[in-house]
């Protein structure tokens, strides 16, 4: 059985409504037509989009329709420095790459190049639902 917290009359930040919502409750349940209610970045509510909606008032109402409504991603081994020279040398195999591509664009990078990746790829990152990763550096 879902919780929801009823917040009276109170103002929610976000409800996101009618998606598919896998939760992450003991029984790692679906909700079909499922809401989320958000407050202060947090999650505050989940449930039928009738009853989350009956009991929290939104400052902002995603409809999420048609899509699917997950936990964050968390992805264990990411490059931040590989961003910018992704796709370079895709021609060749592993040792060849890193030693004539890889490290030597990466080695040639400025502080700036170096913030500019590392910001690529975290804007890339979330906008693909990922919350967070972990950086490989070399290995």
């Amino acid at each position: 059985m879902l919780r929801l917290q009823s917040l009276g009359d109170a103002m929610t930040d976000i409800v996101l409504t009618h998606g598919t919502v896998v939760t992450m409750n003991e029984r790692r349940e679906i909700v079909r037509d499922g809401a989320i209610a958000i407050d202060d970045n947090r999650i505050s509510a989940v449930g039928k989009t009738t009853d989350v909606k009956a009991s929290h008032r939104a400052d902002i109402e995603l409809d999420c329709r048609g899509k699917l409504v997950i936990p964050g991603l968390i992805d264990c081994h990411v490059h931040l420095a590989q961003a910018l020279i992704r796709g370079c040398a895709d021609d060749l195999s592993l040792v060849p790459w890193l030693r004539e591509r890889v490290h030597p664009m990466q080695g040639a990078y400025s502080p700036n190049d170096g913030e500019l990746t590392t910001k690529l790829c975290w804007l890339e990152s979330s906008k693909s639902g990922t919350t967070c990763f972990v950086e490989s550096r070399l290995h």
